[in-house]
């Protein structure tokens, strides 16, 4: 059976089978023992239950695929400098949002390695890396970034990077940290789909896991001992503009580049077997603003936020 209606309409409904199935996998392992080695083993499969699974039967569905296969190509060289300034744009901002999330909400920001809530203690670095930061990065970015960013596509990148971005922000149930997750979805979205793969993605995601889960203790005492001073704040600031802009013109330079001497028919296939539409297709789509209505004023997206909203609210 394949479903032809618009993805606005159902891919907000696989996003609301992942929150039940996150919400339901944290209230069964509260009642297992976290201080054994045994936990990891638990939460890894959850997490694949959790994402793959649900995403798995909405492919099929969907009639979609190899979903997953066009985004697990290697960068091309002609991307290098893009995805150069995009980690440093990636890391000045996170590193900035940071500072400024902890001077304001305290050492509680940094809890959002996972969607599972489950605290874990263990000496074991290599479960940790293994559980909370590889897993993680991986199967979000290909269900955020592969499967969403492609649903969307179709209304437009700008759709398709910001819902999906968006998408990835809900999910982490941390209004405090919202922010934060905004841009690493946002960035990391743009990277996807500029570059056509979600390899530097995953490694960028995967990166913030371990620095938030070895490194967090350091960052903080260094925060500490700075006095909550602006001046981190300042020069995070000052240099994530500066890349900002060569993130932004190496931007522009790939969609007016010389269609033959930079691979732009290549980059058109490409974005051909992302949307499964053709190039014509794609840029006979309507304009940003009725995009913008079609994605948001869906049922779909109208019941995830409500249930979002809810669920902050009890947060809060």
């Amino acid at each position: 059976m394949r479903i032809k209606h618009p993805a606005s309409l159902y891919a907000p409904l696989l996003l609301l089978a992942i929150i039940l199935l996150t919400d339901l996998s944290n209230s069964l392992l509260r009642y297992t023992e976290t201080y054994h080695d045994g936990i990891f083993l638990s939460m890894t499969i959850v997490q694949f239950v959790v994402f793959l699974l649900p995403s798995a039967f909405y492919s099929r569905m969907r009639g979609i695929k190899g979903a997953f296969i066009p985004s697990l190509m290697p960068v091309r060289f002609f991307h290098f400098p893009l995805v150069l300034f995009g980690m440093v744009v990636y890391i000045l901002g996170s590193l900035l949002l940071m500072c400024l999330g902890y001077y304001v909400h305290g050492e509680s920001y940094f809890s959002i390695t996972s969607v599972l809530s489950i605290p874990i203690v263990t000496d074991n670095a290599y479960l940790l890396f293994s559980c909370l930061a590889f897993v993680p990065a991986l199967l979000e970015e290909l269900v955020f970034r592969c499967l969403f960013l492609r649903e969307y596509t179709s209304m437009g990148g700008f759709v398709a990077v910001m819902t999906s971005g968006l998408f990835f922000a809900l999910i982490h149930y941390s209004p405090e940290a919202l922010p934060l997750l905004l841009f690493m979805g946002i960035l990391l979205g743009a990277l996807t789909y500029i570059t056509h793969s979600v390899l530097p993605a995953v490694l960028l995601h995967m990166a913030t896991n371990v620095f938030l889960l070895f490194f967090e203790d350091a960052f903080i005492m260094y925060l500490n001992r700075s006095a909550k001073t602006m001046m981190i704040p300042y020069l995070l600031g000052l240099f994530l503009c500066f890349f900002l802009f060569f993130f932004f013109a190496r931007c522009q330079s790939i969609y007016t580049a010389d269609p033959i001497e930079d691979g732009e028919e290549s980059r058109i296939k490409s974005l051909e077997k992302l949307t499964g539409k053709t190039e014509e297709a794609t840029r006979a789509a309507p304009g940003l603003a009725l995009q913008i209505r079609q994605a948001v004023f869906s049922p779909g997206f109208i019941l995830v936020a409500a249930i979002c909203i809810l669920k902050f609210i009890q947060w809060l």
